[in-house]
């Protein structure tokens, strides 16, 4: 499955925090201020109305979840460190601070055809949409070295047609182990002569020469800032060159197969072979090909991944939905694969592109694209192809910024961090009108917005992601998703929090929880916080639960043409119910109600049926705000009295019901036996241990019952809760759950 995508728009109003504490100017007479997240709109809006010491004109919220305000004072010179301290002292405060200026940062290049590479700077020229690009001069600003900070050269591999690989604009990568042309594996790596790279069509090392691939090369690494041509999204990596994207599949595994060993080489030589492949690029494909007839091509992916190496695969050039009309390779479900579609200099997915709600990834641009081009020279050429290396170069630059502390904290593992940068390239999209619901991100690439994200994480104790929960058996199962990285802090587990009450005794170490505390008639409230070493995050998202509990226990008695339901009524609580009421209960046959009225009792006399018919039968409680979910569902075949008298003597062995059920302080177990049989009954609690055995005997065919008194097999009273009884004899065994409600 493609990888989840983190909603982090806490993060990135952490991140201009951030970013505004390192100016030196600021507005004067306005001051940020963040409230205790337990404060509301209107408290908040009280507290700034009532306080004496702060005379503003203005006040207006930046963030409802993180309660930042922005607050203009009456008094533009007032003394801003000692209005600080006064609202300190005066009302409930999280965090204050200066309004500062922010100044823009970019990094534009020499090159003299930078100005027409609109998907990298777009200034709305030839009638283009300003800021339609993926920010790439404000990432210049923070590197453009093309060499991580442990020093590894970055590569990418573009798999391609061919390539030129004497054009001076592009840095391409040598394997200085190898002697070109002496026709010796001289660094034992499987491949003869491989200095300039990998030829999988004729199985050699000579790079054949080619427009396309020379042209995506560009479109990725150009070399920038060095006056000549275009500049590539990540300046300085260098461009592992690889002939193999078409004519058969062998020729495409063979590509990908020489990345893989040259990427597993430097991990397992400490950098002394190999080459640091991050990424590779696939501007190729096979249209409508469904990744389960390509099982060998797809899995590559994984092993790439496992080695540290991303893939990006541009998708098909015809509008087609990939999610059902497949493609190969955008349409495989690697989590170490990045799908990429098209889009325009007006923000616009172009019309002749793939998309895919869970297959296509993202946008980028691709559409009338400048880069180099064989034979030295340079060309506009638009497709998938030209969207896919951009985020492939990307990648590069992602791996050129990574702080120190992403290396330290996967030293031995370069498929998490990989993964982890695959997340902030995802999340760090601009939103798109056009991509939403036909991509997974709904959005198009900005690489300021990932190095961003990807250094705000290292600050930051990240809270879990989309808090939802389902219910089972009548109690809520709580699901949630793990928070983004947080390389800096030791993450130890969850809280789950009910009406502001810690729920769980010990620290959560997955992400679900099933809460079987609740009491009907109430309105819970739930969020989760993530616990680390340093501290707790702030809450994630809130979820509501109003549990209108139905009625339990539904069994069925039969007669001749009748039906006889009975069911347990759930119980009220008057401290929670809040006026709520119950009015009665609605019976449906078959999922069709037949009840004209509410019925008002726990029973019902179902007298419209057919001897010999099997009917399915559930019962809901109906309250003065809403009906419950569905009882248990039972079925029920009403007979004639000839033959209920012919078949009384037939007793089967069962475990029947308990009564009551729930029940305080004991409840009465029936069960029956076709022979006489030694039976065993033990009673378990949730966990599965042993609480209670009720009997080990011998006992004869019929209908039997037995009690038990909540008490466990030391005569000591078992808490409230669900219990299982669990029978068991030669020939049969069955478990029903109980509960002990106090």
């Amino acid at each position: 499955m493609k990888s989840k995508i983190y909603l982090i728009f806490f993060l990135l109003l952490i991140y201009c925090s951030t970013i505004f504490s390192y100016e030196t100017e600021w507005v004067k007479g306005e001051l940020l201020i963040q409230f205790p997240t337990n404060l509301s709109q209107n408290e908040i809006k009280t507290f700034l109305q009532n306080t004496k010491s702060i005379n503003y004109a203005e006040c207006h919220q930046l963030s409802n979840r993180l309660k930042i305000w922005q607050v203009r004072l009456n008094d533009t010179n007032a003394n801003l460190d000692l209005e600080m301290i006064n609202l300190k002292n005066c009302i409930p405060i999280h965090a204050i601070q200066r309004n500062h200026i922010v100044s823009l940062r970019e990094t534009i290049p020499n090159d003299p055809e930078f100005s027409n590479q609109w998907p990298l700077l777009n200034t709305g020229e030839n009638n283009g949409l300003i800021d339609a690009d993926i920010d790439a001069t404000d990432a210049w600003d923070d590197s453009t070295s093309g060499v991580t900070v442990n020093g590894d050269q970055i590569v990418v591999a573009i798999i391609d047609s061919g390539i030129d690989i004497n054009h001076p604009d592009i840095s391409f990568w040598k394997n200085s182990l190898e002697i070109p042309n002496n026709g010796i594996d001289d660094d034992q790596n499987g491949y003869i002569d491989d200095y300039d790279g990998w030829n999988s069509y004729d199985h050699t090392g000579q790079v054949i020469t080619g427009s396309h691939g020379t042209h995506v090369s560009g479109i990725a690494a150009a070399i920038g800032n060095n006056n000549l041509g275009v500049s590539g999204v990540c300046w300085n990596a260098k461009v592992m060159p690889i002939a193999g994207s078409s004519n058969t599949e062998s020729v495409v595994v063979e590509a990908y197969a020489y990345v893989l060993e040259m990427r597993a080489q430097y991990n397992e030589t400490n950098g002394q072979a190999g080459a640091y492949v991050v990424a590779t690029n696939a501007s190729f494909g096979v249209d409508y090909g469904n990744p389960i007839d390509f099982p060998i091509w797809s899995a590559i992916y994984d092993s790439l991944g496992a080695v540290g190496v991303l893939s990006c695969g541009a998708t098909a050039n015809i509008s087609v939905d990939v999610d059902i009309n497949y493609d190969m390779p955008t349409a495989c479900s690697s989590d170490f694969l990045i799908s990429v579609t098209n889009t325009t200099k007006l923000d616009e997915k172009f019309a002749t592109s793939g998309y895919g709600a869970t297959t296509i990834d993202l946008g980028a641009p691709g559409t009338s694209v400048r880069s180099t081009d064989w034979y030295g020279s340079y060309s506009y050429k638009t497709g998938t192809s030209m969207a896919s290396p951009h985020v492939t170069g990307a990648i590069a630059q992602l791996y050129s910024a990574l702080p120190l502390a992403f290396f330290n904290n996967y030293p031995n593992d370069p498929a998490g961090l990989a993964l982890a940068l695959k997340t902030f390239i995802l999340a760090g999209v601009d939103s798109l009108q056009s991509l939403q619901n036909i991509t997974v991100t709904g959005g198009r690439l900005n690489i300021f917005n990932s190095v961003n994200l990807m250094k705000q994480s290292l600050g930051i104790l990240n809270p879990p992601q989309n808090l939802s929960y389902s219910l089972e058996n009548n109690y809520p199962v709580f699901n949630w998703e793990a928070p983004l990285l947080n390389l800096n802090h030791v993450f130890l587990g969850y809280n789950l929090f009910k009406n502001n009450s810690l729920v769980n005794q010990n620290l959560i170490t997955n992400t679900t929880y099933t809460d079987s505390s609740l009491t009907n008639g109430f309105i819970y409230n739930y969020y989760v916080i993530a616990v680390y070493e340093t501290g707790e995050s702030v809450p994630s998202n809130n979820v509501d639960i109003n549990l209108l509990l139905p009625p339990t226990q539904l069994s069925a008695i039969t007669g001749d043409n009748l039906v006889i339901l009975n069911w347990c009524t759930p119980q009220l609580n008057p401290s929670f119910c809040h006026n709520r009421e119950l009015t009665g209960y609605n019976i449906y046959r078959d999922t069709l109600l037949i009840n004209q009225e509410l019925v008002t009792d726990s029973s019902y006399s179902d007298n419209t049926v057919l001897n010999d018919s099997t009917y399915t039968y559930f019962v809901t409680a109906v309250y003065s705000d809403g009906e419950s979910i569905s009882s248990n569902m039972i079925t029920a075949t009403p007979v004639e009295q000839a033959s209920r008298d012919n078949n009384r003597n037939q007793a089967i062995t069962s475990l029947g019901s308990n009564y009551p059920n729930p029940f305080n302080p004991s409840t009465t177990i029936q069960f029956s036996l076709k022979e006489k049989s030694m039976v065993n009954i033990d009673v378990y609690n949730i966990k599965g241990q042993l609480i209670k055995n009720l009997t080990h005997s011998l006992f004869v065919s019929g209908n039997h019952q037995i009690l038990w008194n909540g008490q466990d097999n030391n005569n000591h009273k078992v808490g409230s809760g669900v219990y299982f009884v669990k029978m068991k004899t030669n020939t049969y065994s069955n478990i029903r759950k109980i509960i002990l409600l106090k």
